[in-house]
C-alpha cells in the first residue's frame, strides 16, 4: 500500500470530523438570536446545547463495537446524513422541539466522527503516525471550529442564524459525496475483523474494556482537560467576553478562534513530540500545569489590548491541545481488535463533561446573577460569568492531581519489576 492513499483516506474522514466539530459549536456564534427565538434563558440555552452531548456520549460505545465490527467507511457516510438531516431540522423551524430534536440527531452523527477517523487512522497508517494524526484529526476539527466561529458569525449577524444553519446542512451533503471515495476494503480487513463474532462476543469485549482502570482514570483526566473548549471554545466564551472583557461580538468570536487556532496547531506538535520521546505522561503533565497557570491569567486579568487577549488565548490553546495525547494513551492500553470500542468508551467519558457543565455554567450565572437578561453590561453579571468559568481551572488542577498519581504509580511499579529482575539475577 502507498503511504500516500493511506494519508488521502485519513484526510477524507477527518474532513467529515471537522465538519461535525462545526456543527458542535454552532450555538456559541448564536446565543443571543437563540434565546430570543426559543424564549429561553441562559440554562435553557445550556440544556438545548446538552442535548448534542447526551446523545454523542450515550452513542459512543455501541458506535466503538459498530466500527469494529462492520469498519468505518459505511458508519461515516451514514453518520455524515444523519447530521445533514438534523443540520435542516434544526434551520427551517422556530419550534424549541424542532430545534431539540435537530440538536438530536446532529449529536447522534457526530458520535461516529472522532472514532471513526481514528479507526482510519489504525487501519491505514503505520503505528508509530498514531499520535501524529491523532493531533491532525483534532487541528481539522479546530479548523471547522474557526470556521464556524468567524464565517458563521457573520452570517448570523447579517443575514440571520437561519441561513448560517441551512448553509452547514449543505456543507454536509458535499461532506458525503467525499466520504465515498474512501475504498470499500483497507489493508488490513480480514486481520482486524472477526467473521462470525456473535453479540455475546461484542459484550464480554465491552466488559473487558470497562473493567480496565486505566481506561476510567485516562478517560476522566481527557474530560477534564477538555472542558476549557466544551465551556470556553464551544459555547460560553463568546458572551463571557463580551461581558467580562467589554469588546464586540466580532472581536469576541475573533479571540475565541485563536484559542482555536493555538490548540489547531500545537495538537500535532504535541502529538510529533510524543511520537518522537514516548514519554505521553510527562507531557500532558507538563503542559496541563502550564494551562492552569493561562486560564488563571485570562479569568484573572482586563485586558486593555485585544492583542494581548488574543495572544493569551492563543497560548492558552496550545497549551491545552496536550489533550489529544489521552487518546493516544487509550490505544496504547487497548487490545488491536477492540480498539475503536476501547477509544469510543475514552471518547464517551470525555465529552461526559460537556453533559454536565455547559448547563451548570448556565444555572450558575443565572443563579448569582438574575439581571443577566435585563442588563448585560452589569457587574454583577460579569462577576457571575467569572464565577462560573472558574469550574475550568478547578477542573485542570484536578487532572493534574490524577496525572500526578498515575506518574507515581507507574514509577513505583516499574521500581518494583527492577528490583524483581535485580533479585532474581542474585
Amino acid at each position: 500500500m502507498r503511504p500516500t492513499i493511506g494519508w488521502l483516506v485519513f484526510a477524507i474522514g477527518a474532513v467529515f470530523y471537522s465538519y461535525e466539530f462545526l456543527l458542535r459549536i454552532l450555538p456559541s456564534v448564536m446565543t443571543t438570536q437563540l434565546m430570543a427565538t426559543h424564549h429561553i434563558t441562559t440554562a435553557g440555552l445550556g440544556y438545548l446545547a446538552s442535548i448534542y452531548y447526551i446523545i454523542y456520549t450515550a452513542m459512543q460505545t455501541p458506535v466503538g463495537l459498530l466500527i469494529d465490527w462492520y469498519g468505518p467507511r459505511r458508519l461515516l457516510l451514514f453518520a455524515s446524513a444523519i447530521c445533514t438531516i438534523g443540520s435542516f431540522c434544526f434551520a427551517s423551524t422556530t419550534s424549541l422541539f424542532c430545534a431539540a430534536l435537530g440538536r438530536f440527531l446532529i449529536g447522534f452523527g457526530s458520535a461516529f466522527g472522532f472514532v471513526g477517523v481514528l479507526r482510519l487512522a489504525s487501519l491505514w497508517l503505520p503505528s508509530h503516525r498514531f499520535a501524529l494524526a491523532t493531533g491532525l484529526v483534532t487541528t481539522l476539527g479546530m479548523i471547522g471550529g474557526i470556521l464556524g466561529d468567524v464565517v458563521l458569525s457573520h452570517l448570523v449577524n447579517t443575514a440571520g442564524w437561519h441561513v448560517a444553519v441551512m448553509l452547514s446542512a449543505w456543507l454536509g451533503i458535499a461532506t458525503m459525496g467525499l466520504i465515498c471515495f474512501i475504498p470499500k476494503s483497507n489493508p488490513h480487513t480480514f486481520s482486524t475483523r472477526l467473521p462470525h463474532r456473535q453479540w455475546r462476543h461484542l459484550y464480554r469485549e465491552l466488559l473487558i474494556i470497562l473493567k480496565m482502570p486505566i481506561i476510567w482514570l485516562n478517560a476522566v483526566v481527557g474530560s477534564l482537560l477538555y472542558l476549557p473548549l466544551a465551556i470556553f471554545g464551544e459555547l460560553w466564551g463568546v458572551s463571557y467576553l463580551q461581558t467580562v472583557q467589554q469588546i464586540s461580538p466580532f472581536d469576541a468570536t475573533l479571540a475565541i478562534s485563536f484559542l482555536m487556532w493555538g490548540w489547531a496547531i500545537g495538537a500535532p506538535l504535541v502529538g510529533w513530540f510524543a511520537d518522537k520521546t514516548g514519554s505521553r505522561y510527562r507531557v500532558v503533565l507538563g503542559l496541563s500545569s502550564a494551562s492552569l497557570f493561562f486560564t488563571l491569567y485570562i479569568l484573572n486579568t482586563h485586558f486593555s489590548s485585544n492583542i494581548t487577549l488574543f495572544t493569551g488565548l492563543f497560548l492558552l490553546g496550545v497549551l491545552c491541545s496536550n489533550q489529544v495525547l489521552i487518546m493516544v494513551i487509550a490505544r496504547d492500553n487497548c487490545p488491536a481488535h477492540m480498539l475503536a470500542t476501547g477509544l469510543a468508551v475514552t471518547n464517551m467519558i470525555i465529552m461526559g463533561g460537556g453533559i454536565v457543565f455547559q448547563p451548570l455554567i448556565g444555572l450558575m450565572m443565572r443563579s448569582s446573577s438574575a439581571m443577566l437578561l435585563a442588563d448585560s453590561n452589569s457587574p454583577d453579571v460579569s462577576i457571575a460569568y467569572t464565577q462560573a468559568m472558574y469550574i475550568v481551572p478547578a477542573a485542570i488542577g484536578l487532572a493534574i492531581v490524577v496525572l500526578g498519581v498515575q506518574l507515581l504509580s507507574r514509577k513505583n511499579a516499574l521500581s518494583a519489576v527492577n528490583a524483581r529482575e535485580k533479585i532474581g539475577l542474585l
